[in-house]
């Protein structure tokens, strides 16, 4: 979590990025459940 707050914070020009990878990890964190 606080990871990907500071990348978000260090990285705010990539939103697009973040908004693409962001529902990958959340896809992956339902897959592993």
């Amino acid at each position: 979590m606080n990871k990907k707050a500071h990348l978000i914070n260090v990285q705010p020009i990539r939103t697009k990025e973040q908004l693409h990878y962001m529902p990958i990890m959340l896809r992956k964190v339902n897959t592993s459940k």
